[in-house]
């Protein structure tokens, strides 16, 4: 039954973040591309003739910032941004840009805790700067990067009623509902944004809302047309459109691909915390460590911690495995305290698998299902329900997940023997 689960490890809303912060990361400070990242070519041996056309591109197409020099400059704008802004007479604009990046940091380096810095200083930005719609607008992807999408898209509608123009809100709009699971409304506006700036983020959302909705030979133009768009040095969004490409090949069921892409995510950039976790799920347990040990001093993401325990029991290393796992609790019960809507996803994938305990996971599970109504949402809320032995609710989620258009064979097999036995 986990294998439900397990080929489907959703990502909190990078969607929502995505490379929106980068532009201003890399515009104050611009490195020399030295020793760009080789792509691809890491797993290109590894795969059948068939699937060559298909590998991330080569390093000669585009060249990147190194992903670690990228990430330093990073730390060391948003520790001149901090300082600054601690100031009494601190510019705005400044509060605004460190927002911007420690999002970006939070996101592409799994530090939660920068997320959640940027959430409390946007919390209190409306309040400095009242009659700036960007204010609002800043607010709104903080709040929704922590799934807060009600008051996410108020103060989208809020930053239009002070003169922001809908060309600056569509664009995150789509990925609010993209990350509810309205892919089609989504789509609609993305295209909208391509119209009006055709780079690598607005092509890159269109491609990962194809791929979700089963377009795939369109995804799979819209991917590359999207690397195609990218005029940046910043490893930033090739690292973030490689990965999703590799989840839009794990959907596939193209481990070779996934892999791929994955290992192009992270050749991009090393940190990049979700590409890691992602990548290990599929590799053997001694890959998997030597993926995830370097990131576990720098993320504070309780997935290493988790998919780390998986492969070390499925090595046989029950201790290593225990002391992840207690990590990975810990961690997981304080974030789904303070923002649950973010996390109660992961949290309940935890609670079913390593966690040991599948009553919790379905209460986790079910919260999840009214913040996000997804496939993926009822496929989790479904097993977890199952595995607390509670068929009624295993067939009544179901037969409300049936009403989606994006329902795998698998989820209504499993959901018609739930309504059958109970």
């Amino acid at each position: 039954m986990l294998d439900l689960i397990r080929r489907s490890f959703p990502v909190r809303p990078a969607v929502i973040v995505t490379i929106a912060g980068i532009a201003i990361a890399f515009a104050c400070s611009k490195a020399d591309p030295k020793g760009a990242a080789p792509v691809g070519s890491a797993a290109s041996s590894a795969l059948l003739p068939h699937v060559q056309k298909h590998l991330p591109p080569s390093k000669s197409t585009r060249r990147t910032t190194s992903g670690d020099i990228a990430l330093g400059n990073l730390d060391g704008q948003i520790s001149s941004l901090e300082r600054l802004v601690a100031k009494p007479s601190a510019d705005p604009q400044r509060r605004r840009n460190l927002i911007e990046l420690l999002m970006v940091r939070g996101e592409m380096a799994g530090r939660i805790a920068d997320i959640e810095r940027a959430a409390a200083l946007a919390e209190r930005f409306p309040q400095d700067v009242p009659d700036k719609p960007d204010a609002y607008i800043t607010r709104a992807k903080a709040r929704a990067a922590l799934h807060r999408f009600d008051d996410a898209w108020a103060d989208l509608d809020e930053a239009e009623r002070r003169g922001a123009q809908p060309g600056q809100t569509r664009s995150k709009r789509a990925t609010i509902l993209a990350a509810q699971g309205r892919l089609e409304d989504a789509l609609r506006l993305a295209l909208e944004v391509r119209k009006e700036r055709p780079n690598i983020d607005a092509i890159g959302i269109i491609a990962v809302l194809l791929g979700q909705l089963g377009r795939q030979t369109e995804a799979i133009a819209a991917f590359r047309e999207a690397f195609e768009a990218n005029d940046d040095s910043s490893p930033f969004p090739v690292a973030w459109l490689f990965f999703n490409q590799g989840q839009f090949w794990e959907r596939e069921g193209n481990k070779d691909l996934a892999i791929a892409f994955y290992r192009a995510s992270l050749e991009r950039l090393p940190a990049y915390a979700h590409a890691a976790a992602h990548l290990a799920r599929l590799e053997k347990p001694d890959v998997a460590e030597a993926i995830l040990k370097p990131l576990l001093g720098t993320s504070d993401d309780p997935d290493l911690h988790f998919v780390l325990a998986v492969k070390l029991k499925a090595r046989g290393d029950d201790a290593g495995a225990k002391a992840h796992v207690s990590s990975a609790m810990a961690r997981y019960d304080e974030l789904v305290a303070r923002h649950p809507a973010a996390f109660a996803d992961h949290a309940a994938q935890f609670w079913l698998d390593a966690g040991g305990d599948s009553k919790k996971a379905f209460e986790l599970a079910k919260r999840n299902v009214l913040v996000r109504k997804t496939p993926e949402a009822y496929e989790l809320a479904v097993t977890a329900a199952l595995a607390s032995h509670d068929r009624k609710a295993a067939c009544e989620i179901g037969t409300e997940g049936l009403e989606l258009s994006r329902v795998s064979s698998m989820f209504r097999a499993i959901v018609k023997g739930a309504c059958e036995r109970r």
